[in-house]
């Protein structure tokens, strides 16, 4: 197992508080796109973590299935918000329209 340096430690710690904030500030969120942009923003501490801790290629299938998955949300939240008649706040979108049950 490898010692972590200082600059690994100050990394851990900065991942650990990119999840954090970035989780807390998702929730705080009704735009759609906003909580899909800090649910990404998170997704970015957990590579910084896994970097810091010497597992690059851990770090790099995340980064790559991370982008895969996430511009497949991009579409769907584009699509759900173009059916709501360009409403991206997610408070106001029922489920009673036909689209947005198709897409779930």
């Amino acid at each position: 197992m490898l010692k972590l340096e200082v600059g690994g430690l100050v990394l851990l710690l900065l991942g650990s508080g990119t999840i954090l904030i970035g989780a807390l500030c998702a929730l705080s969120e009704s735009d759609l796109k906003k909580v899909v942009a800090f649910s990404t923003l998170s997704q970015l501490g957990l590579l910084i973590m896994a970097i810091a801790s010497f597992s690059f290629q851990t770090g790099f299938f995340h980064l790559i299935t991370h982008a895969f998955f996430k511009s497949m949300l991009f579409i769907s939240v584009g699509y759900s918000i173009i059916v709501s008649s360009h409403n991206q706040q997610g408070a106001y979108m029922g489920t009673r329209r036909l689209g947005i049950l198709l897409m779930a």
